[in-house]
């Protein structure tokens, strides 16, 4: 079966780009040095292609083509065979093995420019902010606080500061529940 043709150096760019957003965001937030923004787990990997591919494929082509492609002994891809051999041979791997595209009679090449289409769509997609204004209007909305937590706020919904978490000594000689104080001498 025929093979698919090299990568061009535009999509070689766009898909380095594509690896190290993908590599960032599989490290849940940790600080990456430039070496390890450069390499990524099988797991990291198939985080990267299941978009691509969808799930099922990206799975069936786990074992024949991350794998293959992986360094044996770290067990890692480097962005250099990601942006380099790996799309050709996944399309190559799909052609040949996954039996949808096996029966349509889809060529490797056919197969590569679909994916990297799909990548180059992943890349300019708009990322989502973390939207954290209705938690901040939840957290800081007075009425909804009971109990003695209630106490901190002031009618305006601000918080009393330290006032509002302790309960400050007066030294006025009455008692903390006394109602009548102050009146006393008007007897």
């Amino acid at each position: 079966m025929a093979t698919a043709g090299p990568v061009t150096e535009d999509e070689r760019d766009m898909l380095a780009k594509y690896f190290e957003e993908c590599v960032i965001s599989a490290s849940g937030g940790k600080k990456l040095t430039a070496d390890e923004k450069k390499n990524a787990t099988g797991k990291a990997i198939m985080k990267m292609i299941e978009p691509v591919m969808g799930k099922s494929d990206a799975t069936f082509c786990e074992g024949g083509v991350v794998t293959k492609l992986s360094d044996k002994k770290t067990k890692k891809m480097n962005v250099d065979v990601f942006t380099g051999e790996f799309f050709p041979e996944l399309a190559k791997y799909a052609a040949t093995n996954i039996p949808a595209h096996k029966k349509k009679g889809t060529t490797p090449e056919a197969l590569k420019q679909t994916y990297l289409e799909k990548v180059r769509k992943e890349v300019n997609k708009e990322k989502k902010a973390a939207s954290s204004a209705a938690v901040v209007d939840r957290l800081t909305d007075a009425s909804k606080y009971t109990g003695a937590h209630k106490e901190r706020f002031g009618a305006d919904g601000k918080g009393k500061g330290a006032a509002g978490r302790k309960d400050e000594v007066q030294n006025t000689g009455y008692v903390g529940n006394y109602k009548g104080e102050g009146t006393f001498d008007k007897k």
